[in-house]
């Protein structure tokens, strides 16, 4: 947890994108070698990433109402 006057991190779709970029490699690699696993790698990727943004989109927007009962409501 950062301190008052500490940089914070920031995260953005080119950080998706390079992550992705990792995804894309295995999925080369298991067509590659005939795994056939390279839907289940796609479709799980893609899966994360949509829930990960709900879920971020959700905690901006709590934590950004300064409501002490909204953020003890997804305690």
């Amino acid at each position: 947890m950062p301190y008052a006057g500490e940089p914070t991190t920031h995260l953005g779709w080119s950080n998706v994108a390079l992550g992705f970029s990792f995804i894309l490699f295995d999925v080369a690699v298991s067509a590659f070698f005939g795994l056939g696993i390279e839907q289940s790698l796609l479709t799980a990727a893609v899966r994360c990433t949509l829930q990960l943004t709900v879920v971020a989109v959700l905690l901006q927007r709590v934590f950004s109402s300064e409501n002490a009962w909204a953020v003890a409501g997804i305690a």
